[in-house]
């Protein structure tokens, strides 16, 4: 473990690195409400928490990135893989900053977070998030897709590129680049649509994320040409999403949808 001055000067930024060489395999991640304090974020809500998916048997396994992650019964788990400690006055001051950066972005996240220090064996401590399920906008989607009339499926489309522009616009006032996809952003229409994705690593190298026409153009490009392939009523489809855009402003999401739709 070594740390850095962040480039902020405001603390100092955890670079993280990993001391398992394989000659000593972790322990298994459980989930522990009795754990000590000062082993967990937020201290009551997070121990709630914990309660709830002590009993959910949950693996976590490591993935192709060496991370590892789990999922199940409306949580998930996630530890980069990095984020092992040989010693518990590093492991806290990480768990510190990073409880510092869940505060200071609270109003964009979801509710339902906690990030806990896990014994990993050996001494060993991991960083762990635990975050609630929540709707997004791809599910919210999906649904809409199977709608047999093309006009409410031209609604839903033209709202979820809203919701999805509001969205860019809302996290940019966060202190973390928070990634805007389909799979990321609540699917309640809101003005202050919810970060409900993994938490990034504010270690991580930094995201260049799209606005406007790129954003719809990323997001909903293959939802579009999924829906021309299964659709028999497609060009129906186009028609409606084009009725709604004739109201709309210039540079707008509608405006932007109907392009994309009659392009594709």
């Amino acid at each position: 473990l070594r740390s850095e001055l962040d480039p902020m000067g405001a603390s100092e930024a955890i670079t993280l690195v990993d001391d398992d060489d394989g000659s000593r395999p972790e322990a298994p991640f459980t989930p522990d409400p009795m754990m000590p304090g000062g082993m967990i974020w937020p201290p009551v809500d997070g121990r709630a928490l914990l309660h709830e998916v002590a009993s959910l048997a949950i693996k976590p396994a490591r993935t192709g990135r060496a991370d590892w992650a789990g999922s199940g019964s409306g949580f998930r788990f996630h530890s980069v893989a990095g984020a092992i400690f040989a010693d518990s006055a590093s492991a806290r001051h990480a768990l510190l900053e990073w409880a510092r950066l869940h505060s200071a972005n609270a109003a964009h996240l979801s509710s339902g977070r906690a990030v806990i220090l896990a014994d990993a064996g050996a001494g060993r401590l991991r960083l762990w998030q635990i975050v609630r399920s929540e709707a997004t906008l791809r599910e919210r989607l999906a649904a809409a897709l199977t709608l047999a009339d093309p006009a409410q499926v031209a609604r839903a489309l033209s709202s979820v590129a809203t919701q999805l522009s509001i969205a860019r616009e809302f996290f940019d006032d966060a202190t973390v680049a928070l990634p805007c996809t389909l799979w990321t952003v609540g699917a309640s229409a809101s003005r202050r649509p919810p970060f409900v994705g993994l938490m990034p690593d504010r270690n991580g190298a930094p995201m260049s994320e799209p606005y406007g026409l790129d954003l719809i153009f990323r997001e909903l490009s293959p939802q579009l040409r999924e829906l021309r392939r299964t659709r028999v009523d497609y060009a129906e489809v186009v028609r409606h999403v084009g009725s709604l855009a004739e109201s709309a402003a210039a540079r707008t999401p509608a405006r932007w949808l109907a392009d994309l739709a009659s392009a594709t």
